[in-house]
C-alpha cells in the first residue's frame, strides 16, 4: 500500500498547498491577467477543473471497469488526442470565462476532493497494473493520479512566479506614486481591504463593483476616476 499512500499524500498536499495560496489572494489578484495572452487566477482554476474531469472519468471506469466517459467539450473533438489540445483549451475558457469566482471554485474544490476520494478507492494493484486498463494505451491509473498532481503543480509554479514579479511591481509602483490620489480615509481602507493597492489594479475592475464597496462613494469614485485618466487608464470595461 507503499505507493498508493505515497501519492494520495502528495495530492492532499497539493489540494492544500493550492487552498492556502488561493486563501491569500485579494479578489483583484484572483480576477488580474497578468499579461496578454496569460489567463487570470479564476481561469487557470476553471482550466484545471476541466481537464481533471477527464482524470476522474479515467478513475470511475477503473474503479468500475468499464470504458471512460469522457468530457464532451467539442462534438467529435476528442480531449485524447494532444493535437486538439490547443482547440480544447480556447473552448474551456470560452465556455466557462463568465462563471463566478465562488462558483470555479467550488467546482475546482468538489472534483480534486472526488478525485483522492477514487484513489482512495481503487485498490493498489489496480492502480499500478500498467496492462490492465486497454484505453489507458500502456499506462496505470497511479499515471492518471500521478498526471494531475504534474498539472496542478505546474500551474501552482506558474502563480506563484508571477505573485512574486507582481508584488516586486506593485513595490516599484507604489514608489513611483502609482499608489491612489488623496481620498477620504473610509475609502482607501475599502480598496486595501478588497485588496486594491495601486491605480493599476482599478482596471481589473469596474466602477459599478468599486461603488458596492463599504465606504466607497461617488466623490471618491470621481477622484480614483480622474486619476486613472490622467495615466491613460480606466475601470475595466470602459474605453479609454
Amino acid at each position: 500500500m507503499y505507493m498508493k499512500t505515497h501519492i494520495l499524500a502528495a495530492l492532499r498536499e497539493e489540494f492544500e498547498h493550492w487552498e492556502r495560496v488561493l486563501a491569500g489572494l485579494s479578489e483583484a489578484q484572483i480576477h488580474a491577467v497578468p499579461q496578454s495572452g496569460d489567463l487570470s487566477v479564476k481561469d487557470e482554476l476553471t482550466h484545471l477543473w476541466a481537464w481533471q474531469q477527464r482524470s476522474i472519468a479515467r478513475m470511475e471506469a477503473g474503479l468500475n471497469n468499464t470504458e471512460p466517459k469522457m468530457p464532451q467539450w467539442l462534438p467529435g473533438v476528442s480531449p485524447e488526442d494532444e493535437e486538439n489540445t490547443d482547440q480544447i483549451n480556447a473552448h474551456i475558457y470560452t465556455s466557462f470565462k463568465d462563471r463566478s469566482w465562488t462558483e470555479v471554485h467550488r467546482q475546482w474544490r468538489e472534483g480534486f476532493l472526488q478525485f483522492i476520494e477514487l484513489g482512495q478507492a481503487t485498490s493498489e494493484p489496480a492502480l499500478l497494473d500498467a496492462s490492465r486498463y486497454a484505453w489507458l494505451g500502456g499506462y496505470s491509473l497511479a499515471a492518471v493520479l500521478i498526471g494531475s498532481y504534474d498539472h496542478h503543480q505546474e500551474h501552482l509554479d506558474k502563480l506563484l512566479a508571477q505573485l512574486q514579479q507582481r508584488n516586486m511591481t506593485m513595490a516599484k509602483s507604489t514608489t513611483q506614486s502609482s499608489a491612489f490620489p488623496k481620498t477620504s480615509a473610509p475609502a482607501l481602507r475599502a480598496l486595501t481591504a478588497a485588496g486594491y493597492h495601486t491605480l493599476a489594479d482599478l482596471t481589473q475592475v469596474s466602477e459599478a463593483d468599486l461603488a458596492k464597496l463599504h465606504g466607497m462613494g461617488p466623490k471618491a469614485l470621481g477622484i480614483l476616476r480622474d486619476a486613472l485618466a490622467a495615466k491613460g487608464l480606466t475601470f475595466a470595461n470602459e474605453a479609454a
